[in-house]
């Protein structure tokens, strides 16, 4: 599962070449939190891309929280990626094509994550026949 870090800038890693059909396409990240249903959109060009091999992934620098626009509540998230031509349209049903979907974790710092203390109490009882 991806993570993000809340108030930080977090690479965002995904697999849309695949899945394109448009030359140089704006892509409309939508995230939806599991439970609640809220939806954060956001919209990145092509050119913003940082990967190094874009015809076989992705990367985003997403900045959540501070002075970005981008506010994600801790949670987890199912994300749905699609590509546009439109750099204002934040709604996805009429964006071109979905090209990704998955789930993501955010969280409020690095050391935000959970950790499991097992419980090793055991009770014991005779029982007479």
């Amino acid at each position: 599962m991806k993570q993000l870090t809340r108030n930080a800038t977090s690479e965002f890693v995904c697999t849309l070449k695949e899945k394109q059909t448009l030359t140089t396409p704006y892509w409309l990240f939508r995230f939806v939190k599991d439970g609640t249903n809220e939806e954060v959109t956001f919209v990145y060009h092509d050119s913003e891309d940082t990967s190094t091999n874009k015809t076989r992934y992705n990367r985003f620098p997403i900045t959540e929280g501070g002075f970005s626009p981008i506010i994600l509540p801790s949670g987890i998230w199912t994300y749905y990626i699609y590509e546009q031509t439109e750099n204002r349209n934040t709604d996805y049903t009429l964006s071109t094509t979905l090209c990704e979907i998955g789930q993501v974790k955010v969280i409020s710092t690095t050391s935000d994550q959970s950790t499991f203390e097992p419980d090793y109490t055991y009770q014991y009882s005779e029982t007479t026949q």
